[in-house]
């Protein structure tokens, strides 16, 4: 049959298997046959021909490579034989073949999986406890298991007919319970392993046991060294309930090492081991001695000794023994001492280390290296450091370097304890010393250029995080703290460039995001800002300044709603958070909420009752009510914390100014643009005391001033057009609330004062269109009302009229606006 013909090229490509599938479903599915036979004859057919095919594919797969290039260029000589072949033997060898071919594994993920898990065993075995430890046995237990699961449960179709189709296991029998069976064995290596991890993982949190060996002598004479141990051990620790020194009454020779010695103590769930052995000769003893700590520790990763070589006679008196113990019990609460710390028991550290000092042994005769006193000293700065007793970590930094002057570690952390101080030239000084020890250390550079970019030395700045940048260029805190530094500078490009590289080193760094989306609201790109914020949120939930800026920037957006929900979050986070209280007043505050803003605003003050800024903002909300003397009364308090603070100055001057104090208002505004002579609020407001003096050129100076500062400044335009009205040039006045308009299309009331501009001109129909704009945007501006209903009154509208001048009443009630209501009920009087 032509069917067979295919199988010559086959072979002749590396997906031969495929080839092979498609060849099987095609004699079953009779594709090869033309002719139209009953059904049951053609199904013994294809089992036929399956059958010879899979008993060709044996062969196949059986020769040489040198046969298979021959199979290559002769195929119609491999189908004759092939052919004949598979009508000596029908179905058996199908059942024996077919799934070789047909129902492989699929070794790859297998064999992924088994390594994966085996590096993180390994990894957990070594206790090396990290996230990617985690990672690794989580994915390799995971595909084991799925691959169980798979090979056991995975079904394939086949096709009996074309009416009819079957569904049948993929993979033979065998298969299937080896898999069933790898499934219990992965399950039960899955808790085994969870038991390691979580023995581990508490290996320091509960009592610390030292495990002494037996120390082997390699003369059949005892010396009693362990004994020794054991008994100085004890007294040493005798007071430190968490520590407990036990023998373990086997000796650990040399030649079982490190490995047995390390599972001899987790058997005895111990957390450090002494072993080693002893040699004598007729003069001398030579000591070797190993200190195992059995978890892996930050600041300190492994114990190196050196034998110990002295005069027999120090062995026979004891003093060798005794030199033994004392190094020992420097060791034992050096090393738990270093644990305490990494446990951040900072008290229990420095309790250790202090007593470690009644055992330091001598430099000369130490066997352990690396743990000399000045060490000691460092780790114990250090935990004086993390409990923020500074001066105290000063002094143990200091004793350090006296022992060794070319400390750098020493250095660092000093720079860092005077950094925190605020001493920032030390701080420098410290950080530079350093450098001069190891010039590649990029953090220290890192370090020294927040330094100076918290002296304001900016370029100094610069230049540090360049170096810490050319070191290493994917140090993400680096183009981090550079972007700050342009940040600082105004440079909002160049600090996003860097903000953009330090996410893409670290794309979970949630303050970057953070700092980005400050920029971002720098650069009036709110939707931006928005987005960073939101994503600084996803990456630590529990981020009050997010919410805080990211309510900011709902407020700047006018979305006030979405403003008082993110400072209510920033609120559940930390219920003492000061700028919450005062910037969800002003939220309060622009909603007409005022005695909500008030009660923010004093529990912002109950907080902290230093805060300028919150009685700044309570003297605004007090001016809104109408409170004057209240309001100036709080701005004197702000101004008293704060004599700089331009806004207070502009506020305090703006209520005289409506009391009529004019003279009073105008001294306060010249003294805010004292303070900051780009002040456009204060040219603004002083311009509007003029104009109620009647000054009305002088207004129109100040106006023109503050435009000149800032051409987009609506606030200007509609200020100077007021002018214009009140000096009667209507149509510049027009001009100019037009301008206001056309940059600021919500500005409700320069359609107000349009409006009334129109009504002096007699235009009443164009007045109550500007009073309806205005009243659309803002439908509780009671301006408008009143406006609006004079208009009424002038069109003979008296119903509308009193209807508006009603509204208005409402609103000043509502507004808690006394004086404002007396004047609108004596216009309802009069119509």
């Amino acid at each position: 049959m032509e069917g067979f013909g295919f199988l010559s090229a086959a072979f002749a490509y590396d997906n031969a298997q495929a080839v092979v599938i498609r060849g099987i479903s095609d004699l079953i599915e009779g594709k090869n046959d033309n002719s139209v036979e009953p059904e049951e004859i053609r199904q013994a057919k294809a089992a036929q021909h399956a059958s010879a095919f899979a008993f060709e594919i044996l062969a196949k797969l059986e020769i040489k490579s040198s046969s298979v290039e021959a199979v290559q260029f002769g195929g119609n000589k491999a189908e004759g034989n092939n052919s004949r072949l598979s009508e000596l033997d029908t179905t058996s060898r199908l059942k024996s073949i077919v799934p070789k071919v047909t129902q492989s594994v699929g070794w790859l993920p297998l064999v992924a999986s088994c390594a994966i898990t085996a590096v993180g065993e390994f990894k957990l075995i070594r206790g090396e406890l990290q996230p990617l430890t985690v990672s690794l046995l989580a994915v390799g237990f995971v595909g084991l298991l799925f691959i169980c699961l798979y090979v056991f449960f995975k079904q394939s179709k086949t096709d009996g007919s074309e009416d009819r189709v079957s569904l049948v296991k993929r993979y033979s029998q065998k298969t299937r319970r080896l898999a069933f069976v790898g499934w219990f064995i992965i399950v039960f290596l899955f808790f085994v392993t969870a038991g390691d991890w979580y023995y581990q993982q508490n290996l320091w949190k509960n009592q610390v046991v030292v495990l002494v060996a037996n120390f082997k002598n390699l003369q059949p004479e005892k010396r009693g060294v362990e004994e020794e141990i054991i008994r100085q051990l004890g007294d040493a620790l005798a007071k430190y309930d968490d520590v407990k020194v036990q023998a373990l009454k086997e000796e650990i020779t040399a030649q079982e090492g490190s490995k047995v010695a390390r599972a001899k103590g987790k058997k005895h769930h111990a957390d450090i081991v002494l072993w080693g052995w002893y040699e004598e000769s007729k003069t001398n003893v030579k000591v070797t001695l190993k200190f195992e700590v059995l978890e892996k520790l930050r600041y300190l990763s492994s114990v190196q000794t050196k034998p110990l070589i002295q005069p027999i006679a120090k062995l026979e008196s004891f003093e060798m023994q005794a030199q033994l113990s004392q190094e020992m019990s420097y060791l034992t609460l050096f090393t738990i001492g270093l644990v305490r710390l990494e446990a951040e028991d900072y008290d229990g550290a420095i309790a250790r280390f202090t007593k470690a000092l009644a055992f330091v042994p001598d430099a000369e005769q130490a066997i352990v290296k690396d743990t000399a006193i000045d060490a000691l000293y460092l780790y114990r700065g250090v935990a004086y450091y993390e409990k923020g007793e500074l001066d105290q970590a000063i002094t143990d930094f200091n004793l350090t370097l006296k022992i060794n002057s070319e400390y750098a570690e020493a250095y660092y952390n000093r720079g860092l304890a005077y950094y925190r101080k605020g001493e920032l030239d030390q701080a420098i000084t410290d950080f530079t010393q350093v450098l001069q020890i190891n010039p590649e250390y990029a953090g220290t550079y890192n370090n020294r250029g927040i330094a100076y970019s918290d002296k304001g030395e900016l370029d100094q700045s610069l230049a540090d995080f360049n170096l810490a940048l050319k070191i290493n260029p994917e140090f993400a805190l680096a183009y981090y703290n550079r972007g700050n530094t342009y940040y600082d500078q105004g440079k909002l490009d160049k600090a996003l460039a860097d903000f953009n590289l330090a996410l893409k080193i670290n794309p979970e760094f949630a303050v970057a995001y953070y700092n980005r989306g400050n920029t971002y609201r720098q650069k009036i790109e709110l939707d931006k800002a928005l987005a960073d914020y939101t994503q600084a949120l996803k990456i630590s939930p529990k981020y009050a300044d997010a919410y805080i800026n990211r309510g900011n920037t709902y407020y700047d957006k006018g979305e006030i709603d979405q403003a008082i929900a993110d400072y209510n979050r920033a609120l559940k986070i930390n219920p003492e958070y000061v700028n919450a209280y005062n910037n969800r007043g002003l939220a309060y505050s622009k909603k007409g909420e005022l005695n909500k803003a008030l009660d923010d605003f004093n529990l912002a003050l109950k907080t902290n009752p230093e805060l300028a800024e919150a009685y700044h903002n309570r003297g605004l909300a007090y001016s809104k009510k109408g409170e004057l003397n209240k309001a100036i009364a709080d701005f004197n308090l702000a101004l008293q914390i704060h004599p700089e603070l331009a806004e207070a100055y502009d506020s305090r001057g703006t209520a005289y100014s409506k009391k009529g104090e004019l003279n009073k208002a105008i001294a306060d505004f010249n003294l805010a643009l004292q303070i900051n002579s780009e002040f456009i609020a204060a040219y603004n407001s002083r311009g509007i005391a003029y104009s109620k003096k009647g000054e009305l050129n002088k207004a129109l100076a100040d106006f023109n001033l503050a435009i000149k500062i800032n051409p987009e400044d609506a606030a200007a335009y509609h200020n100077r057009g007021s002018a214009y009205g009140n000096k009667g040039e209507l149509d510049k006045a027009i001009a100019d609330f037009n301008l206001a308009i056309k940059i600021n299309s919500e500005y409700f009331e320069a359609y107000n004062n349009r409006g009334l501009a129109y009504s002096k001109k007699g235009k009443l129909d164009q007045a109550i269109a500007d009073f309806n704009l205005a009243i659309k945007i803002n439908s509780e501006y009671f301006e408008a009302y009143i406006n609006r209903g004079i208009a009424y009154f002038n069109l003979v509208d008296k119903q509308k009229a009193i209807q508006d001048f009603k509204k208005a009443v409402k609103l000043y009630v509502e507004q808690e606006n006394i004086a404002k209501q007396q004047q609108v009920l004596e216009l309802l009087k009069s119509t």
